[in-house]
């Protein structure tokens, strides 16, 4: 059974997802902001063996979120909206990383590796101490 802050969560997620879908991207946005724990290590996974090595897997806060909002914004066929609308966000000079931080994984998520580097090397200006932002901005100008 679920207990009140996950269901609490689940409800604001499906209010987040209902609303860009109706193209309320502002209103979705705010909502996803107070979920979000962005940079935060939330959980660490357990050691996985892989070809006889073993890695560590490290989600930080809001890594589930911004995937999930992703992935329910494609399936509604609104991400192309979702990315336009916050092209114009952060093209205004905005300093939310959040909107970085989503536009680069779409961007990851599309193959656009220029772009997704392009977005996370912003993103490290914003939050130099976040060293995902540079390690994704290495990887994806590879």
């Amino acid at each position: 059974m679920a207990t009140e802050p996950q269901f609490r969560e689940e409800i604001h997620f499906a209010l987040i997802v209902a609303l860009a879908n109706l193209g309320e991207f502002e209103s979705s946005l705010e909502f996803y902001q107070t979920l979000n724990r962005s940079g935060e290590p939330s959980r660490v996974g357990s050691w996985t063996t892989r070809s006889g090595s073993f890695s560590r897997i490290i989600n930080f806060g809001g890594d589930d979120l911004r995937h999930r909002f992703i992935k329910a914004c494609k399936d509604a066929k609104k991400l192309d909206h979702l990315l336009a609308y916050l092209q114009k966000r952060y093209e205004k000079k905005v300093d939310n990383p959040i909107i970085f931080e989503i536009v680069a994984e779409i961007y990851l998520t599309r193959r656009e590796y220029t772009q997704a580097a392009e977005a996370y090397m912003l993103l490290s200006r914003l939050q130099p101490h976040n060293v995902r932002s540079f390690y994704y901005a290495a990887a994806a100008f590879e």
